[in-house]
C-alpha cells in the first residue's frame, strides 16, 4: 500500500484490511457534507479489521494525511484465513472489537456529541 490523500467513506463496504507501517491518517465523520476529523493515528496501525471481522460497513471516514506505506489483505483472503484458523480468528475478532470500541468508536462518538 502506498497511499496519500485517499479516503474511505462512512457507510462504505470494506474490501481489505490495511496495515500501516508509516504515515498518518485521520478518522472522523461527515455531517452535512463537511468532514470533521476526530482522531489522528501515526505509524503502525490497522484500518478495516473490525469491519471485516464483523462484516460491517465503515461507520466513519478514514483519510490519509500523509504518504502511508504498509500492506493489505483482501477480504476474500481474510475470510479464508478465518475459516481455516478458528481459534486465531476468535482471538483476532475479540481484540479488534476491543480496540475499535476503545480507540475509535468511543472517541469519535464523544466528538459527535459535542
Amino acid at each position: 500500500v502506498n497511499k496519500k490523500g485517499n479516503s474511505f467513506l462512512g457507510e462504505e463496504e470494506v474490501n481489505e484490511v490495511l496495515f500501516f507501517e508509516k504515515g498518518t491518517y485521520g478518522v472522523g465523520f461527515e455531517l452535512n457534507k463537511v468532514f470533521s476529523m476526530g482522531i489522528k493515528f501515526s505509524n503502525s496501525n490497522v484500518i478495516g479489521a473490525y469491519e471485516l471481522c464483523f462484516m460491517q460497513r465503515s461507520e466513519y471516514v478514514y483519510k490519509t494525511l500523509s504518504l502511508c506505506t504498509g500492506f493489505f489483505v483482501r477480504r476474500r483472503n481474510w475470510r479464508k484465513i478465518f475459516s481455516i484458523h478458528h481459534k486465531i480468528s476468535d482471538e483476532i475478532s475479540s481484540q479488534c472489537l476491543i480496540n475499535y470500541k476503545q480507540f475509535i468508536k468511543t472517541r469519535i462518538d464523544k466528538i459527535k456529541e459535542a
